[in-house]
């Protein structure tokens, strides 16, 4: 999903089976727990659990290529620091997004 995708309550026409959709948030809450790179994508369908609409269910956009990363810095087994963000700019492999990544980790564990 796109960051410029804006949801807005109440639009469109009510969902006739709202449960698949409330279903199908609380599964990718649950996994953001591992994959960082969906934490936006929960936390902007999951406030609409109330009120589900046609739009909030079909809510996507087209890819512009960049990766998400994330990353855990966990201190004795606790967490200490995490992050997911997408990438400024577009990588020419999945190896330049994996060093950029790396990057990213090695200044926040130095900083930790």
């Amino acid at each position: 999903m796109d960051q410029g995708v804006r949801l807005v309550a109440a639009v469109g026409d009510v969902l006739c089976d709202p449960y698949r959709y409330r279903r199908l948030v609380g599964k990718l809450n649950y996994l953001t727990n591992t994959r960082p790179d969906i934490v936006f994508l929960v936390s902007v369908v999951s406030p609409f659990m109330s009120t589900v609409t046609q739009t909030h269910w079909e809510a996507r956009s087209p890819s512009d290529k960049r990766y998400t990363t994330g990353y855990y810095v966990f201190v004795g087994g606790n967490l200490v620091s995490s992050k997911s963000k997408k990438q400024g700019i577009v990588a020419r492999s999945s190896a330049g997004s994996e060093y950029r990544a790396m990057a990213h980790v090695a200044s926040e564990i130095t900083w930790v």
